[in-house]
């Protein structure tokens, strides 16, 4: 979902007739730092509880970590990293596109390529999912306008109506009980991401709401430090004697408060980022 937002909110401003060119340098050191400065500290701390509760992991792993390469280099109960490398990897094909004209044909010939690409590493072992949701954000970046336009046409009862009817076949598919592929799990995750982003985008208003402004404010902190809670060499939380219901609320409400830690830490690091990069990049 939010490779999918990003795609559309850089096309809206990036793809307009009267939207300077993205120079790709500048464009790119900009989101190094911006996520980084969130990463960063994050990776600090864990590399500290690596240490204090000695936890084995290489070097070159948090290296790498903080090189964004954590679609390859896995640390103890972080393994949803990755997500920095395919984002990086998104940012640049996006800029890379910004003032580009790439037809329908082409675009197409992308996505049969990345689901083809998808299914032979699910049967060699390698995780290519990623490749399916690049060639989507092209998609989306490179149609943002229309796309949005269009959904707000239609009718949101016939949009709701539709998406959860989508909802409903997937979701029944995905809980009946039977063993299923991921080669079917991924393109499940794609099609309700998508189906409900359709639904934000026909339904939400234009108007600010402070429960969704402070979430969406910290949503990426969010998902840096929930996985920590949820499993890996830091989840505490089954130990409670509580039932499963309230071990999950204790989880979201930790989650929100060291997400909201970790976004005022980045607040202040990323000022000292940019005077750092004004000093001497």
């Amino acid at each position: 979902m939010f490779f999918f937002i990003s795609a559309i909110l850089y096309g809206l401003k990036f793809r307009c007739s009267d939207a300077p060119p993205i120079c790709v340098l500048p464009f790119m050191k900009r989101r190094i730092l911006k996520l980084g400065a969130s990463l960063w500290p994050y990776l600090m701390l864990l590399t500290l509880l690596f240490v204090i509760f000695g936890i084995e992991v290489s070097p070159i792993e948090i290296i790498a970590n903080f090189a964004f390469m954590g679609y390859v280099f896995k640390l103890p109960g972080n393994g949803h990293l990755w997500f920095m490398t395919i984002l990086m990897a998104c940012y640049m094909m996006l800029a890379f596109l910004s003032k580009r004209a790439v037809g329908w044909c082409a675009l197409s010939g992308m996505l049969i390529i990345s689901i083809i690409g998808f299914i032979i590493g699910e049967m060699i072992g390698f995780p290519l999912h990623s490749l399916i949701t690049l060639a989507l954000c092209a998609i989306l970046f490179l149609n943002a306008g229309s796309f949005v336009v269009n959904i707000r046409k239609a009718s949101p009862v016939g949009i709701s109506a539709i998406v959860l009817l989508i909802n409903i076949i997937l979701l029944s598919y995905y809980f009946s009980g039977d063993s299923i592929s991921r080669i079917i799990v991924y393109p499940i995750i794609i099609s309700l991401s998508i189906s409900w982003l359709v639904v934000f985008i026909a339904l939400i208003p234009n108007r600010r709401n402070s429960v969704v402004s402070f979430l969406s404010s910290i949503s990426f902190e969010l998902y840096i430090v929930h996985h920590t809670l949820c499993q890996g060499p830091f989840f505490r939380v089954d130990q409670l004697c509580i039932p499963r219901m309230f071990q999950v609320l204790a989880l979201l409400v930790m989650s929100i408060i060291m997400a909201n830690a970790l976004h005022l830490c980045r607040t202040y690091f990323y000022s000292y980022l940019i005077k750092v990069d004004k000093l001497y990049l």
